[in-house]
């Protein structure tokens, strides 16, 4: 894919994040060279909060042909995780291969020296991602939905955004979401900019396809509670707003395989089956807690978290159908498990009512397959404890840049999953290391995006404010905007600034 056009938005996205609108040259002059490398395409599939024992009996069931295909053929493995388990957190450290206290996310959103709330923004990052690093080696990445992407970054190849609004500041209250999505009409959401038509297209698409009543929300999980019940309904509402956003995005990531230029590599976010386990594994699990839910909820509600499963298995198997010669990786972040086992859910709770969580760090989960990636397969009728244990999240960049032929670095927190990759690859591609990627030109610049923070913050706000009610319409439709926030809670961690 070739470099895309410097251009006004391009430059205005340097000025804003610091960072130099890529011009298809070949990347920036402190680019690593490449020494062999994968010559197929990387799928990057990053499905938050996947858990090996909900997979398996699904594999069992041939719910997910797809994955377990990858299970059987490929190599399949689960991944320590941060002590940390909050996914802009872990996503950052994937990206990365820094630990959050270097690479400046530390939490969905931070108070100022003010005591004001602000959401985290790509501007935080202190650390070169893995797209900025192939960037840099002439390599093209579409980037969709990652967690702190927005405003987007002037990359060669894509990115469409995970955007959020000031609204998601209350999630520790439980009455708005706490995962972003594509907004209809707001700027420095994709780039190339001129890719906002297509997305806004698709946006509008999907809220025309709900009021018409086709409504994908139901035919994937069902009609939903009586909106009389109010903790229902609000476990209900968050499965939506996360479920719409992956709709968006893997329209996304399809758009990018279908387009003439196809990318080197394609990084694909979802968040349904972590939205979906936190909200409803009282009804996926019932007999676990003290207050069960009713037959009648449990006959409704049971299959929310393996239709979310059944959803990841789906996107998957139609990236590889578009690019059957690539590369696969599917990731999570983090598992899964029940937890307030013993508390009361009463219908009329307003306040966030977790039934599955993921606070102690389980296990993330591994799956690979291409010609890129050794053989680990699962045996037929596998179980948790044929599921072998080969790194941590940590690892996952210094790996994908030594599959790429690029070296990685010994500042990074991890060292490369050797045992992941093809001996062939490594015989083309051995893995090799440099100091640094972060050199004092990227930091100076990072520092000045810092800087332009509250003015970005302000744009950001006034384009919310000018956008016309139809717009404002479709976005409440998607749950992406609505009235005041809660007042929040405070922050897990201080001032992600530095």
């Amino acid at each position: 894919m070739s470099g895309a056009r410097r251009g006004a938005g391009g430059l205005l996205l340097a000025a804003l994040t610091g960072l130099a609108a890529c011009d298809g040259t070949g990347g920036s002059r402190g680019a690593a060279t490449r020494v062999g490398g994968a010559t197929r395409p990387l799928l990057f599939v990053a499905a938050d909060g996947l858990e090996w024992d909900v997979l398996l009996p699904l594999f069992a069931k041939g719910e997910l042909p797809h994955l377990a295909a990858l299970a059987r053929d490929g190599f399949a493995a689960e991944l320590a995780t941060l002590d940390v388990t909050l996914s802009p957190v872990i996503w950052t450290t994937i990206a990365t291969g820094k630990r959050p206290d270097e690479h400046g996310i530390t939490d969905f959103w931070y108070r100022d020296r003010d005591d004001a709330p602000h959401l985290f923004l790509s501007m935080h990052r202190q650390s070169k991602a893995l797209w900025n690093l192939y960037d840099e080696a002439g390599l093209a990445t579409e980037v969709v939905g990652w967690w702190c992407t927005y405003p987007v970054e002037p990359i060669r190849g894509g990115m469409v955004a995970q955007t959020s609004t000031r609204a998601q500041i209350g999630i520790q209250d439980g009455a708005v979401i706490w995962k972003g999505s594509y907004l209809k009409g707001v700027q420095h959401q994709t780039w190339p900019p001129e890719r906002q038509q297509a997305m806004d297209d698709h946006a509008e698409a999907l809220a025309e396809a709900i009021a018409a009543g086709e409504d994908p929300l139901v035919n994937r999980f069902g009609r939903g509670p009586d909106p009389k019940r109010a903790l229902p309904t609000q476990l209900w509402s968050t499965l939506r707003t996360a479920f719409y956003a992956d709709l968006l995005f893997r329209r996304a990531a399809l758009d990018a395989l279908d387009s003439a230029t196809k990318p080197d590599a394609l990084l694909l976010y979802l968040g349904s089956v972590d939205v979906a386990s936190h909200m409803f594994w009282r009804y996926f699990e019932p007999e676990k807690f003290e207050d069960r839910p009713s037959p009648a909820d449990v006959d409704a509600f049971r299959d929310v978290i393996p239709a979310a499963y059944r959803f990841v298995d789906e996107v998957v198997g139609e990236l590889r159908q578009r690019a059957p010669d690539a590369d696969l990786l599917l990731l999570s972040d983090h598992g899964f498990h029940a937890v307030a086992t013993k508390d009361q859910f009463p219908d009329s709770r307003t306040t966030r009512a977790d039934s599955g969580n993921h606070q102690d760090a389980p296990a993330a989960v591994l799956l690979a397959a291409g010609s890129s990636f050794r053989q680990q397969p699962l045996p037929e009728g596998a179980t948790r404890a044929d599921v072998k244990s080969v790194g941590r999240v940590e690892q996952v960049l210094p790996t994908l840049l030594v599959r790429a032929g690029l070296p990685y670095a010994t500042d990074f927190a991890g060292r490369p999953l050797l045992q992941l990759l093809s001996p062939e690859l490594l015989k083309n591609a051995p893995a090799r290391s440099i100091a640094t990627y972060d050199d004092g030109e990227w930091r100076a610049k990072r520092l000045e995006a810092l800087r332009q923070i509250p003015t970005f913050e302000r744009r950001f706000a006034e384009e919310l404010a000018r956008l016309d009610e139809p717009t404002m319409k479709m976005l409440r439709t998607l749950g992406y905007v609505g009235g005041d926030p809660p007042a929040p809670e405070e922050p897990r961690k201080e001032d992600g600034s530095r």
